[in-house]
């Protein structure tokens, strides 16, 4: 009997010595990716290479008529390379993120974040966050994650003070990983989304406004959202905006490109909080091409759907100019478009609707 505990106790303790040997040499890992990782961060656009990144600006003051509104800013940053060929990816050139930062402040609080991803496997392997009250308490975590999403190793400072999970409630793994993934696929929707867009379906009801009276609405909501988006550009009372700049280069033989879309929103308060985004504009530049597009939807803060579109740009020296109206039904009602332009009203709605999937991911 004696013989068999010992033999048991031998096990065991080899199986406990072969896991503290595999942990280690998983935080080491994670410790040289996360290093690799800021140094290419710290390199990104230098050496005569095109940045590539994705950055997230949001500004949100809350609702015109609140008593009080505390004013949020966050900024979001992605570190991302394009995958090489021989990477297995779901296609080649994919737009792998390697690094995420946070910054969020509100009312003297801060919070920052960061979120390390495998390189090649693209899962979450690091996540850390430092926060504190504009009246100095401060929180620190970090946690570190295996291919399975597991927590190998978790550290926590209060007031700068080694601690453990249960010192606080700020934050913990498995919502950070929560998290991470979330950011992950935000990521993938902004720069891995492909044409052509998800169908967007029209409205089942056949009752239509008349053409002339649909046409007088929507340009009377064109001016009321230019009116409301000049206020927010000036600062003229509150601010509610997202903007995202994405720095691109699809590979060697493509000149580098800048997508600038910016999100106009305001809070509705219609028994439950939400937000009714009602007019966003995209600029594409590059060596090739330029366009600015604008996209109008209802006023009706009930519904997202696409009331106008707008688009100008020019391709290899050739100037284009497109106008769609939408009628309640989401069809395509009047179109003014340049001679050598097919009108694609099915298209510009599709991809509104995933401009649109982009601001409620965002807001969630």
């Amino acid at each position: 009997m004696k013989r068999i505990c010992a033999i048991i106790l031998t096990l065991l303790l080899i199986v406990l010595t072969a896991a503290a040997q595999d942990k280690a040499e998983q935080l080491k890992h994670i410790r040289e990716v996360y290093a690799h990782a800021h140094q290419k961060a710290a390199d990104n656009g230098k050496g005569g290479k095109a940045p590539m990144d994705v950055f997230i600006s949001q500004i949100d003051m809350g609702m015109a008529d609140a008593e009080y509104s505390v004013e949020e800013d966050t900024e979001t940053r992605y570190f991302f390379e394009r995958a090489s060929v021989d990477r297995e990816e779901d296609f080649p050139g994919k737009a792998v993120c390697y690094l995420i930062t946070r910054n969020w402040m509100a009312d003297g609080h801060t919070n920052y974040r960061e979120m390390l991803f495998d390189p090649v496997k693209g899962h979450l392997l690091f996540s850390f966050m430092k926060a504190e009250t504009h009246a100095g308490f401060k929180v620190e975590t970090r946690y570190y994650y295996d291919e399975q999403g597991r927590c190998i190793e978790q550290k926590h400072k209060v007031q700068d003070e080694e601690t453990t999970a249960d010192s606080h409630s700020w934050s913990s793994w498995d919502g950070d990983l929560e998290m991470g993934r979330n950011e992950l696929a935000l990521f993938n929707q902004i720069v891995n989304t492909r044409p052509p867009y998800e169908e967007v379906g029209s409205a089942p009801n056949p009752a239509t406004t008349p053409k002339a009276q649909r046409l007088k609405e929507i340009r009377a909501a064109y001016a009321q959202a230019k009116e409301k988006m000049a206020k927010n550009d000036k600062g003229d009372g509150v601010k509610n905006e997202i903007e995202i700049m994405v720095n691109d280069q699809m590979s060697e033989d493509i000149p580098p490109s800048t997508t600038r879309l910016k999100c106009y929103y305001e809070h509705v308060n219609k028994d439950e909080l939400f937000q009714h985004c009602y007019f966003i504009t995209e600029k594409r530049e590059s060596m090739y091409e330029e366009s600015y597009e604008e996209y109008l939807t209802d006023p009706d803060p009930k519904s997202e759907s696409l009331i106008f579109n707008y688009c100008k740009g020019t391709l290899e020296g050739i100037d284009v100019e497109m106008r769609y109206y939408y009628d309640d039904n989401g069809y395509c009602v009047e179109s003014k478009v340049s001679d050598m332009v097919e009108a694609e009203p099915v298209q510009v709605r599709n991809k509104a609707g995933y401009l649109f999937d982009i601001f409620d991911r965002i807001m969630k």
